[in-house]
């Protein structure tokens, strides 16, 4: 139980949910004014909300989860070459590299209002235990490869813990055997569905083979490109549900780079008012690289309607990606992709 009494406001009672749900120990946790601090195992992990703000006529807040993860990062070629390997690999975290401080964290977000705070209070709770879970398994190796050294600390009373929680082990006894399993994000109809009502809403999207492929408006003349892959697996979580948003940008490997790192910073300062279940990283690196959003489910958390609301907020990620890098408001899909089609058939028809 925790020193702290619930407000009663969303935020809060989100706060206080995935407390309960991951059956904190008091003794490995510090409560403050917004949430609270626990040592699973030798990092830091924080739990909090933020204060309230009017968000399309709903008055929201946002969840967050970050955990210290390594420490002494510098910007230099070993850490773009660290970053771009181990962000590929994101499943409902980000990758934050702080270059003033050297500090990299893994962070989580997701936002809440009255009518939602229970489902999302609890999801967020299964999707933000990966977080330590990862972190604690990969700290070595990951400090090797960006060059600095991993963050373990103490709890300030308690000292250092001993022996990991019962739930860092929640992957081993839950996610992975559930991801051999039947995938529940594999399904034609809902995919079907999806594709629906992004149409419905003005995109462009198709399903089919296991997944989905959308486009979205990137500034006035050109579209972001997202895809919904059902058929892979993660290393660590087994079978599930991928998605990939890339943006129409040619970069060099050192840019691209640094635009991911700058990306998911802003992610962790609430920059996109999108929920963070995944990371900004780059892809195509050795060849075409770009940057690229990954957010990897498991089939453990698969849900009614989650999908819709990814792919969704994924099409608020690109116009804010737009915006952000002095493309303006976005365009007409349809338009776009007329003016590129009428494009291609001139060329051809003069070749």
């Amino acid at each position: 139980m925790s020193s702290q009494r619930d407000s009663g406001d969303p935020g809060a009672s989100a706060v206080h949910a995935v407390h309960r749900d991951w059956q904190v120990d008091d003794e490995w946790c510090v409560w403050n004014p917004r949430g609270f601090a626990w040592w699973g195992h030798r990092l830091r992990q924080r739990v909090w909300a933020e204060p309230a703000f009017e968000d399309e006529g709903f008055t929201v807040q946002r969840i967050c989860a970050a955990t210290d993860w390594l420490t002494g990062a510098k910007e230099t070629g070993q850490m773009h070459a660290g970053f771009a390997f181990l962000s590929r690999f994101a499943s409902t975290g980000a990758l934050v590299v702080e270059p003033g401080d050297g500090r990299v964290s893994l962070f989580s977000s997701m936002y809440v209002h009255p009518e939602v705070a229970a489902w999302v209070a609890h999801y967020f709770s299964q999707a933000a235990i990966v977080q330590p879970i990862e972190a604690e398994r990969d700290a070595e190796a990951a400090a090797e490869l960006l060059g600095c050294q991993p963050a373990w600390s103490d709890h300030p009373t308690s000292g250092a813990r001993p022996k990991p929680d019962e739930m860092l082990g929640v992957v081993d006894m839950v996610y992975r055997p559930m991801g051999q399993g039947l995938n529940g994000w594999a399904d034609p109809e809902g995919l079907a569905a999806v594709a629906h009502e992004l149409n419905a809403a003005g995109f462009f999207a198709n399903a089919g083979g296991g997944g989905l492929t959308a486009e979205f408006p990137f500034g006035r003349s050109r579209t972001s490109m997202l895809q919904v892959l059902t058929d892979g697996e993660h290393p660590l979580l087994g079978r599930g549900v991928m998605l990939q948003l890339h943006l129409p940008l040619d970069q060099a490997p050192d840019e691209a780079v640094r635009l991911a790192i700058t990306l998911n910073r802003l992610e962790a300062h609430g920059r996109f008012k999108t929920p963070t279940l995944g990371s900004w990283t780059v892809d195509g690196i050795e060849t075409a690289p770009h940057v690229v959003f990954v957010t990897f489910l498991p089939s453990a958390l698969h849900m009614t309607d989650m999908l819709s609301n990814l792919v969704m907020y994924s099409a608020r990620r690109a116009a804010g990606a737009a915006r952000l890098l002095g493309d303006g408001e976005p365009g007409k899909v349809m338009d776009i992709v007329a003016a590129r089609w009428n494009g291609f058939v001139t060329w051809a028809g003069g070749s």
